[in-house]
């Protein structure tokens, strides 16, 4: 039935711009049910507690989160990425106090995330975070 309205849509289009199309020329391309590219999908997301005990409150496609330090904390992910990950981190405070997110993903070890977490002066502190992960 889809490809029948874009054939008709082409049709349609060709009699108001004022010419034909043969249709032997018509190309149709048929349309892709339930199917979604996989770049546009999220390969991991949470949110973490961040302390000396850092813990997820929700996740998918990650497996553990740990601290190596203050303000340091290391996700592994179920699978790993392909390529050079999109990675989005977002610290979460009730105070006033500024924060400093930065991450680091390598080609080594394709299936962990680094979060870095520091005040306005750059000293490392805990804080809880969300995080999104995209596979490229």
């Amino acid at each position: 039935m889809n490809n029948i309205i874009i054939a008709l849509s082409l049709l349609l289009a060709s009699f108001i711009a004022g010419s034909a199309i043969a249709a032997d020329k018509v190309v149709v391309v048929p349309l892709s049910t339930g199917r979604v590219a996989p770049a546009s999908l999220p390969h991991a997301y949470g949110y973490v507690i961040g302390s000396t005990a850092p813990r997820f409150v929700t996740n998918y496609g990650a497996t553990s989160v740990i601290t190596n330090g203050t303000g340091d904390y290391t996700i592994t992910l179920e699978n790993d990425f392909s390529g050079y990950p999109v990675v989005l981190v977002s610290s979460y405070n009730n105070t006033p106090i500024d924060e400093i997110v930065t991450y680091s993903a390598n080609d080594t070890e394709k299936n962990i995330i680094n979060v870095r977490i520091a005040d306005g002066s750059g000293a490392a502190i805990h804080s809880n975070f969300s995080f999104l992960v995209y596979s490229m």
